[in-house]
């Protein structure tokens, strides 16, 4: 099914600008950050490590977090990780000035950053979501059972990094 390979496509791309500006936020030379196409809250995004096979980083490497976490170059390994971190919390502070902006200052809610415990894309992916889960697409029990990190289906970054 082409949608599954549909994150591992964008994160080959030699040239992020080639994205449509509907689909890509930003991007940097390790990092691509895309608008989630099924988005489960008013602010998600997805942040994709970029496939570079001349540092190491294959779409086998990257194909989820189990197989980044399981690659015997653990240093590079964490290094993807610090990169998708730093991607993250400049993502977070976007998503609190926009929050901000629209509903006038003090009015924020948390923004998580976390992957799937049972991903339902190829290539490893971190979300980047804020926590008021108000969607047209957040739709089903499992999509809600998803994002909540107090259930463990949603892994936050910050306890994957530990």
């Amino acid at each position: 099914m082409a949608f599954l390979r549909a994150l591992k496509d964008f994160a080959c791309l030699p040239d992020p600008k080639t994205i449509p500006p509907s689909n890509l936020l930003k991007y940097t030379d390790t990092t691509i950050t895309l608008f989630d196409k099924y988005p489960k809250a008013t602010f998600h995004f997805l942040v994709l490590p970029r496939v570079r096979p001349d540092a190491g980083l294959t779409i086998t490497v990257l194909h989820d977090l189990k197989s980044l976490l399981a690659w015997k170059e653990k240093e590079k390994a964490l290094e993807v990780l610090k990169d998708l971190e730093k991607e993250s919390k400049d993502i977070q502070e976007m998503v609190r000035d926009e929050m901000r902006k629209r509903y006038g200052e003090g009015c924020e809610w948390k923004v998580f950053a976390g992957f799937h415990a049972v991903p339902s894309m190829h290539h490893v992916h971190l979300h980047v979501i804020s926590s008021d889960y108000v969607s047209p697409a957040l739709k089903t029990k499992k999509h809600w059972n998803s994002f909540s990190p107090k259930l463990g289906f949603f892994l936050e970054l910050k306890d994957v990094l530990e």
